[in-house]
């Protein structure tokens, strides 16, 4: 079984320390065979402005790590913050030429899912059923990138006592969502980032898993949304296993935005 971690963020994000050689000295040494590196892009950031990372200096990078481990397959990434009035500063950003974009929804309409903003005054069902029709808006409005990160996201948010989000109870916004992706020849991540902010589960749930499975979803890739040493390639073995677990028999890799399947052992 080969393990790659599709989701890890070097010091090229501005909200990492880690070195590009640091992790991949650790991915080494955890026995992984892969490192996608996902640098944010994220432009009107609320709090933080345009970010991008310094384009010269991550080819560098990542062209001196291929050469220093050859062991490893390492992919040139980008992670996309998704709001509808940046589509076209993402689209020109995108167009510069990455192995992997991975599409992402951290703020609506301005105000962050993560520090309990986009919850404040609504109910637990119309924050989530909200944020999922939100994401599916902006999948809709930006279709260019590879997979959909951290579908769940909102859950990191520990505004409410349950922060379970299975497939029965928001089935026609997951469904919706899902099938947007499908038919646009998108997928999915298994971010495992959801075991280190305290859930009980990785994002999505086995249920949404499964559901995605049954529609006919067949890419997925699974990340730990690492940005310190410690979380490189964090809980991927358990990834792979759910991902399993789902129906799924591949995993999916990319080369310049090009898909292929790594069999499941």
């Amino acid at each position: 079984m080969k393990y790659y971690d599709y989701h890890v963020h070097s010091s090229n994000s501005f909200d990492s320390r880690l070195t590009m050689d640091e992790a991949c000295r650790l991915a080494v040494n955890r026995g992984l065979n892969g490192l996608t590196f996902t640098e944010h892009i994220e432009f009107a950031c609320p709090g933080f402005g345009d970010i991008e990372p310094d384009r010269e200096h991550y080819i560098g990078e990542i062209m001196a790590c291929r050469r220093r481990y050859p062991q490893l397959t390492l992919g040139m990434g980008a992670e996309v913050g998704l709001q509808e009035h940046v589509a076209a500063a993402n689209r020109q950003a995108v167009a510069k030429g990455y192995d992997f974009v991975l599409g992402s929804v951290h703020n609506i309409d301005g105000v962050s899912v993560h520090d309990g903003s986009y919850a404040a005054g609504k109910e637990r069902f119309e924050c989530y059923a909200g944020y999922l029709a939100a994401v599916l808006r902006q999948a809709r409005l930006f279709n260019d990138f590879d997979v959909l990160g951290h579908i769940d996201l909102i859950r990191r948010d520990n505004s409410y006592d349950d922060r379970s989000m299975p497939y029965r109870e928001f089935s026609e916004q997951y469904d919706a969502l899902l099938r947007e992706l499908i038919e646009t020849g998108r997928g999915i991540e298994v971010n495992t980032a959801a075991l280190r902010y305290g859930l009980s589960t990785m994002h999505p749930e086995l249920s949404v898993l499964k559901r995605y499975r049954e529609l006919g979803g067949e890419i997925i890739t699974c990340g730990s949304d690492a940005h310190l040493e410690r979380s490189v390639g964090m809980h991927i073995r358990e990834g792979c296993e759910l991902i399993k677990a789902a129906g799924f028999k591949y995993l999916t890799t990319f080369c310049q935005r090009q898909p292929s399947f790594v069999k499941l052992a």
